[in-house]
């Protein structure tokens, strides 16, 4: 028998992110999958998108390092993929795909 202590208890959940090295392009054309067939991931998927729109247009590319355009986050995604090849990445666009890949995972 459980204790009323033992009732009591929250549950809670931890999301490990992982690092810089996490497979960003493929984590996102999962959620890309996932947009076809799940309404809260496409609806997750094209709010990112907009987001990430609005905010690159803000400040210079100067000031946030990507001077490439992009119409939707699978080919910001694999923009960073081919420049990750040259080694020439821009920190802040792969820690956003990864930000955005995990958050996807949690939605599908």
């Amino acid at each position: 028998m459980d204790s009323p202590e033992a009732a009591r208890v929250e549950r809670q959940h931890l999301l490990v992110f992982g690092d810089q090295t996490v497979e960003k392009l493929t984590s996102i054309q999962s959620l890309v999958r996932h947009a076809r067939t799940s309404p809260a991931a496409k609806r997750f998927l094209q709010e990112a998108t907009d987001v990430l729109q609005l905010e690159f247009s803000k400040p210079s590319a100067f000031e946030h390092g990507w001077t490439k355009g992009f119409d939707t986050l699978l080919g910001l995604a694999e923009e960073n993929a081919e420049l990750q090849e040259t080694e020439e990445t821009n920190p802040m666009v792969a820690t956003l795909l990864m930000c955005i890949g995990r958050l996807g995972d949690l939605i599908v």
